[in-house]
């Protein structure tokens, strides 16, 4: 059995105790990037993977694709699906430094002006944080 297709089952495992919004993402990430792997499934060619994902990915994905890899593993192994007991033993670290920048006046004002224009209902979300601050998650939530 290949390492997505096992994913995939255990995901299909959990298909009723997750939303379905969430199911699917997995999938899609499962296709996306896990799917990429090749090779026997053992400790060595799984730490391999990651390391060489995490050159490419951010700290994020590169976590939660261990995730997905080691909760599908444990899966498999418990359900009798692979017979070695294979998972990601790499401990990650995040080392990425992200710079935040602020507007400057000018663009702030070019961007008030755009969302007034187009008048959308969605777009005063934006303003909203701009004015107080606080993440346009938390706006929206």
């Amino acid at each position: 059995m290949k390492l997505d297709e096992i994913v995939k089952e255990y995901l299909e495992s959990l298909k009723y105790s997750i939303k379905l919004k969430t199911y699917l993402f997995y999938l899609q990430f499962v296709e996306s990037y896990i799917s990429k792997f090749v090779g026997d499934i053992k400790t060595q060619n799984l730490n391999d993977f990651i390391i060489e994902f995490k050159t490419n990915y951010s700290y994020s994905t590169t976590k939660m694709a261990k995730s997905l890899i080691n909760r599908g593993l444990k899966y498999a192994m418990k359900n009798g699906l692979i017979a070695d007991n294979a998972s990601v033993t790499i401990q990650l670290k995040n080392f990425q430094l992200r710079k935040v920048e602020a507007l400057e006046k000018g663009e702030q004002q070019k961007l008030e002006n755009y969302i007034l224009d187009n008048n959308k209902k969605y777009y005063y979300g934006i303003l909203i944080s701009l004015y107080t601050g606080i993440r346009l998650g938390e706006v929206i939530a």
